[in-house]
């Protein structure tokens, strides 16, 4: 059984690891950056459950993740 060899990490890819970017779900890439929304339906419900729009530089797929709890509680009371 033969295993594929890991291809080296782009120097953006290493920085979307350390950020804590998710994976991409079409090509399992790590070539992700936080997009852009776009204003529609879809962007506007996936925000209101707390779903954050992301893109990966390799294959152009566009997908949501769960945002981190990590910041929550950063506004002052």
């Amino acid at each position: 059984m033969q295993t594929q060899a890991q291809q080296p990490v782009s120097a953006e890819a290493a920085q979307a690891i350390a950020a804590g970017m998710p994976p991409c779900p079409n090509c399992n890439g790590r070539n992700v950056r936080a997009s852009l929304a776009t204003g529609g339906i879809l962007d506007a419900m996936a925000g209101l459950f707390g779903y954050s729009p992301f893109r990966c530089r390799v294959c152009q797929h566009r997908f949501y993740k769960r945002r981190s709890r990590s910041g929550q509680g950063r506004h002052a009371t």
